[in-house]
């Protein structure tokens, strides 16, 4: 059950998943999520107040080398810095209580994590990923979503970090979205 949501303060979530350079996952395998990076940000001050990122091992697929030269993510890494997609999704839960806070997302990675959680055997996940680019996209009058970095551009912004690095991508989003809101604010 989904609680009173507070606009104190808002989330910014971004996963990363296995993936194939076909596209196609190997038999038996799926894409699942191998990393989360969550930004927050103080609505008041538009400021990022708190980041983290999690490592989460995969259940049964393996990450493929086009995996790691996409995203820098290792199956070592998974191995010995991740956990379990559900104990992952409490410690994230405890944190940032993204249960009564907005969540946005560049994409939809709500579609990703609901998946994962059904896969891993949650089934109420307590809260809800909102697609920011469809609202950049609206904002903006364009006919479809740009990427990150270009809807970025758009707003006189450049991505920081590297693409594709759940928390990179979630500071981005929420570095977007608080240009979005200045904008706004200042009509």
């Amino acid at each position: 059950m989904m609680g009173r949501i507070k606009l104190e303060r808002s989330l910014y979530i971004d996963l990363e998943l296995t993936c194939w350079e076909d596209g196609r996952a190997p038999m038996g395998q799926r894409p699942e999520i191998i990393q989360i990076g969550v930004a927050e940000v103080k609505l008041d001050t538009l400021e990022i107040s708190r980041e983290a990122e999690y490592y989460v091992r995969p259940a049964i697929s393996t990450i493929s080398e086009y995996c790691t030269a996409l995203t820098g993510i290792t199956a070592k890494a998974c191995l010995k810095q991740g956990r379990i997609l559900a104990e992952v999704i409490r410690s994230l839960g405890k944190k940032f209580g993204p249960h009564n806070k907005p969540c946005f997302s560049w994409g939809d990675d709500e579609g990703a994590l609901v998946a994962g959680a059904f896969a891993a055997g949650i089934s109420d996940l307590a809260f809800r990923i909102t697609d920011l680019s469809l609202f950049f996209q609206m904002d903006f009058g364009l006919k479809k979503a740009p990427s990150l970095e270009q809807a970025l551009a758009a707003v006189n912004e450049s991505f920081e970090g590297t693409p594709h690095r759940a928390l990179d991508d979630a500071r981005n989003t929420a570095r977007l979205h608080i240009a979005m809101l200045r904008r706004h604010r200042n009509l």
